[in-house]
């Protein structure tokens, strides 16, 4: 098995997403720099003046490192990466916490655009290297002089640590670059892993204690999720930890201190848990009553003991939010026939809510870590998931047995009994807000939201993958129908551009694949059939619009609809057989099959000429399977094969009967 490869597609989209903006500040350094200004960056880093070098470090850090843009001799070469490590060194600490962006950034480009060398021509030079010292004679002059030091001068200090550990995490979740070789020079590293799990369970620090320590709730948080994230599916790194003293014990001690103030690092314990314990148990299914105690129930105890970031979200944040967003119109509508003053635009709005916001810092602040600590607990369940998974097992049945008796099972929640089945539920629901603002915008909490839906979303795939009787209990139909509204109702609330939207597309796929008329009731209840189209015609994304086809050809086939969506969805078919990928081709063509195979709906193939364009396009299709061979999977060929074949009996048969 490879080792820790992430399985969250949506990853990738919040990269590209964050380098939007990079690749747009560094447009603009290019457009105001001349060559030779760019040139003079590795000799302005050096400079003997602190103030240049802070200017040298800021600028390193926006700009993009495409290598179209012609950077590569000046970003890859080995001076430049030996004097950006050196520079974690600067005597000015405010000028050294600069760098931590610059490489921070470096590397983000880098793996966007898939160059492992960059990392490791880092991670060669001395970066670790650097990061340990640096943490334990930082560690030596905070314990040292604890309560001595300028405040400023201990915050920076703070700061350093928690930058050092934001980075490292950083590093090994970037998964172009991140490869098995960089992978292990970072675990096998002499004395990091050791140092930070001093940082961790020494008794000067321990976090739960609560004492007056130097190491805060932001280091915590950014040193465990740089173990948890470390440890996955490295089953040598596991065994190292598994032999320090003291670590059971800690985690567990953490872990029964769950409370809402330290969830965020209580879930990344729990990961860590998992982690160290994972391997036996999917070799031991028979112990599973134990691992529950160990692993699965400090998770649970997140989704099931406490609200979720939704509830509380409405409960802190929504009144208030929609209390200014009705004074403001209230003023707009005076102002307006006063004066004729055009309404508060959206930006004003956000920037009004934005401020408020920043006056409940503390609040916000608790929030974001609440959040956070679902969505990781959300993230554990689906590893354990994948663990438990068919192709892990002989005995998948004995399996998807145990996963809906664990997560069927009633249990006595916060607000009396439910299930950690629809505990996950609760996690796909939006915010409660009408204010039409981009919450993604301010203070970072809408794109949480979000965050939290696509791990809730995530884990229903794992279970409809591991155990898809699950969803589909005949006695019990009304369950199964609250899954697929309840993920319709999450995606009425998105931009199409959004990641929860592809992973909402990918779980409704599946399920229309298993359930076809079960996935086809609960759509035409809830007359879905117009957001959907919109959804499918609106989004660009290869797998989105896979899905979507999917999820129509579920929702039309074999049913009566109005000549206007019938011509519409024919158009749509129409204009996707044209794509130049394959999959959305095939994809397309069998939605023609399920929706068009009926004799009454031949008017509209015949009005949009649909038969004679299939024919034209068919020598094309075969075409196209011979050059794309090299991109797909032996599996995917053979499917594509048999849809070019039922597309010449469907053009005989339609030619023979129209």
């Amino acid at each position: 098995m490879p080792k820790h490869r992430s399985r969250k597609a949506g990853k990738k989209q919040i990269q590209q997403a964050k380098f939007r903006e990079i690749q747009k500040r560094a447009k603009e350094y290019f457009a105001e720099n001349t060559p030779d200004d760019q040139k003079s960056l590795y000799d302005r880093i050096g400079n003997q003046d602190p103030k240049v070098r802070e200017m040298a470090y800021i600028t390193l850090s926006t700009i993009d490192i495409n290598p179209l843009r012609g950077l590569g001799v000046e970003i890859f070469n080995d001076e430049m990466t030996k004097r950006v490590i050196d520079s974690l060194n600067d005597p000015i600490r405010k000028n050294s916490l600069c760098v931590f962006a610059s490489i921070s950034n470096i590397l983000n480009s880098a793996d966007l655009y898939n160059k492992p060398e960059v990392l490791a021509s880092y991670l060669e030079k001395g970066l670790l290297d650097v990061i340990k010292d640096n943490l334990v004679n930082i560690g030596v002059e905070l314990t040292s002089n604890w309560g001595k030091m300028h405040k400023n001068d201990t915050d920076k200090a703070l700061l350093y640590i928690e930058n050092s550990y934001k980075l490292l995490d950083t590093i090994v979740v970037l998964e172009s670059i991140c490869v098995e070789e960089n992978l292990d020079f970072i675990s096998q590293h002499e004395g990091l892993l050791e140092t930070t799990i001093q940082i961790m369970i020494s008794k000067e620090c321990d976090y739960v204690k609560e004492d007056k320590i130097w190491v805060n709730e932001s280091i915590l948080y950014w040193l465990t999720h740089f173990l948890y994230s470390l440890t996955k599916d490295n089953p040598g790194l596991c065994d190292k930890i598994r032999d320090v003293s003291d670590i059971g014990e800690y985690i567990t001690s953490a872990i029964s201190s769950l409370e809402e103030s330290n969830i965020h690092i209580c879930s990344n314990l729990s990961g860590l848990s998992f982690n160290l314990s994972s391997g036996e148990f999917i070799e031991k299914l028979s112990e599973s009553e134990s691992y529950v105690n160990f692993v699965h129930i400090p998770a649970t105890k997140i989704l099931i003991g406490m609200n979720s970031p939704q509830y509380e979200f409405n409960e802190n944040f929504s009144d208030n939010i929609e209390h200014i967003k009705g004074s403001l119109s209230s003023n707009n509508e005076e102002e307006e026939t006063i004066s004729n003053t055009p309404p508060v635009s959206n930006d004003k709005l956000s920037q009004i809510i934005s401020d408020f916001l920043n006056e409940m810092s503390g609040q916000v602040k608790k929030w974001k870590n609440f959040a956070i600590g679902h969505m990781n607990a959300l993230e554990i369940l689906s590893q354990v998931l994948v663990g438990l998974g068919p192709q892990q097992s002989e005995e998948p049945d004995e399996r998807a047995e145990w996963i809906i008796s664990t997560f069927t099972t009633p249990v006595t929640g916060l607000n009396g009994d439910t299930t950690l089945f629809l505990e996950i539920l609760k996690h796909l629901q939006s915010v409660t807000m009408k204010t039409k603002v981009n919450l993604e915008e301010i203070h970072g909490i809408g794109g949480l939201v979000i965050d939290v839906q696509y791990s809730a979303c995530e884990v229903l795939i794992d279970l409809l993958i591991a155990a898809p009787q699950m969803f589909f209990d005949p006695e019990n139909e009304k369950d199964s129908r609250v899954v697929v509204e309840t993920v319709l109702n999450a995606l009425k609330f998105q931009n199409y551009a959004s990641r929860f939207v592809e992973c909402g597309l990918r779980f409704l796929g599946l399920y229309s694949k298993n359930f076809p008329e079960m996935m086809r009731s609960v759509l035409e209840e809830n007359k879905a059939s117009e957001s959907f189209l919109q959804l499918v015609e609106s989004v660009k994304d290869t797998e989105m619009i896979v899905h979507g086809l999917t999820i129509l050809s579920a929702m039309f086939s074999t049913t009566e609809h109005t000549a206007e969506d019938n011509e519409r969805i024919c158009k749509l078919l129409l204009h996707y057989i044209q794509s130049p990928n394959l999959r959305v081709i095939c994809e397309s063509l069998n939605a023609i099959f399920d929706i068009y195979s009926e004799e009454n709906f031949d008017p509209v193939l015949v009005k949009l000429d649909i038969v004679p364009k299939l024919e034209t396009s068919l020598s094309l299709y075969h075409q196209m399977m011979k050059d794309q061979v090299h991109l797909y999977e032996e599996e995917e060929m053979e499917f594509f094969g048999e849809i070019l074949e039922n597309l010449e009996e469907f053009i005989k048969y339609k030619k023979e009967h129209m």
